[in-house]
């Protein structure tokens, strides 16, 4: 390659320098701005982690009071999502008889720490008081079958007993605790207690499932109202404590969205405008390209001799914007997938450019030339 040649591309070092830190800034920024959307994410993760989401039903838009009636099947679909900490409501309780038509009043409640523990452990079993145990002649480890009745004759209904060992001896009134699903059969079967009045009904959602907030929202209504947004808070109102939620949320999410948004039109104008810069520059060369096809060079000759040199000094801006990532520790945000296929769109386009100025008319170079 002859050296002259050389000398058209290195006059403008200028447009070589402005396109180099064009490359640098759109990396750099894009960079800075995906770590401000990582951040952000993680702060609103942080922000999220920190509250304590409250949750509490009363009476819906249909209804006048300010307490509700909840069903217990609603209840436990509520309990199944295993989403919360804690339920705190009255207890609820259903009419049953022992095997030996002892007529009992069992009991679920919802916030079990709150019963002191005497003797044994508060595990799936019966919890009874002292003197429960003693009226039924029961003691740890003994098992108690409970059962429904018939409400005519008062006899029980063994077939649809359970039995479940004694694992609590407790302390309080004379209130005998049983599992979910032993209540759930005598209260079905007896036909009562199916659906329950409550003035205050709490529950609290576990902090990791708190980003998930809106769709436990939309969960939950569709329990205790429906699933189409129209039916909710109609039977049952689901409040939150949503001005502290939001009070902590909202700016954050504003910021994450703005920081998102320009990190957007970053990764998308910004190529565009360096791309625009390395055609500017090519388009500098029309009549150097028109100069040397009328004097008879090669298309070949003319192609490679331009191109290679103009992709070498498109390379510096790659390496000024590599350089830069790594010295300012950004080199984990940006995307080097971009990066590297920005890199091959400068070498496709300049390639391309050159190719269709190289064949165009010599004349018609030269003369946008002089007409520029």
């Amino acid at each position: 390659m002859n050296r002259n040649n050389l000398l058209p591309l290195l006059r403008r070092w200028r447009v070589w320098l402005v396109l180099a830190l064009s490359v640098a800034v759109l990396f750099v920024s894009c960079a800075l701005l995906a770590r401000a959307v990582k951040n952000g994410a993680a702060e609103i993760s942080r922000a999220y982690e920190s509250l304590t989401i409250r949750f509490s039903l009363s009476g819906g838009r249909d209804t006048l009071s300010s307490g509700a009636s909840v069903g217990l099947h609603q209840i436990r679909k509520l309990q199944k999502t295993r989403y919360f900490s804690s339920i705190e409501c009255d207890d609820i309780s259903a009419s049953a008889m022992t095997a030996s038509s002892d007529p009992v009043t069992i009991w679920q409640t919802f916030a079990p720490t709150s019963v002191t523990v005497l003797e044994g452990e508060r595990t799936e079993g019966y919890w009874l008081t002292q003197d429960v145990a003693d009226r039924l002649g029961v003691s740890l480890g003994d098992e108690i079958n409970v059962c429904p009745y018939n409400m005519i004759t008062m006899e029980p209904l063994l077939d649809y007993g359970s039995s479940y060992p004694v694992t609590a001896i407790i302390e309080g009134s004379s209130r005998f605790y049983v599992p979910d699903d032993v209540f759930d059969r005598v209260s079905g079967v007896t036909g009562g207690g199916r659906r329950y009045y409550f003035n205050s009904f709490r529950f609290t959602l576990r902090r990791t499932h708190n980003e998930k907030l809106d769709s436990i929202l939309r969960e939950i209504q569709r329990i205790f109202n429906g699933p189409t947004s129209y039916e909710w808070n109609k039977y049952i109102t689901v409040d939150y404590n949503a001005a502290e939620v939001d009070g902590m949320i909202k700016p954050l999410v504003k910021s994450q969205a703005s920081a998102a948004f320009f990190e957007r039109i970053f990764r998308r104008l910004l190529p565009l405008a360096v791309y625009a810069l390395e055609v500017f520059s090519l388009l500098g060369f029309t009549n150097e390209i028109g100069v040397r096809r009328m004097l008879g060079e090669r298309f070949a000759g003319v192609f490679f001799g331009i191109f290679l040199p103009v992709l070498v000094l498109s390379l510096p801006g790659y390496g000024l914007a590599a350089g830069l990532l790594a010295l300012l520790g950004l080199t984990g945000d940006v995307s080097w997938t971009l990066f590297f296929l920005h890199l091959a769109g400068t070498a496709v386009l300049t390639a391309a450019l050159l190719a269709a100025l190289t064949a165009a008319p010599p004349l018609l170079l030269l003369r946008s030339r002089e007409d520029g």
